[in-house]
């Protein structure tokens, strides 16, 4: 199933963005107690994260398979280990950086980013 493409107009501006429906409600898988599952990025993004990988350099990208509501958590930092400063790396204080090493690398390359990164808590 490929993803879809939604739009939204906030503030006078179109929004386009593509999603693709889990578990046939487009809600982010819950467990047995009707939670929504905490995911990582060492064993969950199969569900939450699609790469579209391109040929073309800098034109890979992500695409959300799941929809969540504003300031909801979309994964937990888990395999990240620190870094110099690169295209890959994610700033994490005035002098530092982390690699992600998995595929949340092509996250927030737009310029309309919708992910919010908490590097005090490793999570997004």
């Amino acid at each position: 199933m490929s993803p879809s493409v939604e739009s939204q107009t906030l503030n006078g501006q179109t929004q386009v963005s593509q999603t693709k429906p889990l578990n046939g409600n487009g809600n982010a898988p819950t467990n047995e107690k009707n939670q929504v599952k905490i995911a990582t990025d060492a064993e969950d993004l199969k569900d939450r994260l699609f790469v579209e990988r391109s040929e073309k350099a800098f034109a890979s990208r992500s695409i959300s398979l799941i929809n969540l509501p504003p300031n909801s958590l979309f994964l937990k930092i888990t395999l990240a280990t620190p870094s110099t400063k690169a295209y890959t790396s994610v700033q994490t204080g005035p002098d530092s950086h982390i690699e992600l090493n998995s595929d949340i690398v092509f996250i927030n390359h737009s310029c309309q980013p919708s992910l919010v990164f908490d590097m005090d808590k490793m999570e997004f």
